[in-house]
């Protein structure tokens, strides 16, 4: 996981380079995509840093988890889900605040929604 964990941080960081100015002009989305984890509780850290270095940009903005036939698409709540792939996606919203942060509450629901998800496998 330490290796998908760098290779996200190292994802955001070339989307806020390469991307998330382009996609301000459209208000397009960024996306970050990883397979789904046994552990989600490890993907709150990486999921926290998305929200709050794309806090500034006029994006809309999907952390993706994936599996063999299923995508988890978490949002902010409010947000309209992407339509790619819809018809194999699950989406979650969590509430995000100004700042980018993502409240306790919303973490241990969110990881309790993924344990959840991973126990119907």
């Amino acid at each position: 996981m330490e290796d998908t964990v760098s290779e996200v941080y190292h994802a955001i960081n070339q989307l806020i380079e390469k991307a998330a100015g382009i996609a301000s002009i459209y208000r397009g989305f960024i996306v970050i995509a990883i397979p789904m984890l046994e552990e989600p509780e490890r993907i709150i850290s990486p999921l926290q840093r998305f929200f709050y270095k794309t806090r500034k940009f006029n994006v809309r903005r999907e952390f993706w988890l994936f599996e063999e036939n299923r995508i988890i698409k978490i949002i902010a709540s409010g947000a309209k889900p992407s339509p790619f792939l819809e018809e194999i996606s699950e989406v979650i919203e969590v509430r995000v605040k100004a700042n980018g942060e993502i409240p306790i509450d919303e973490k241990i629901a969110l990881i309790n929604k993924l344990n959840a998800i991973i126990s119907k496998k």
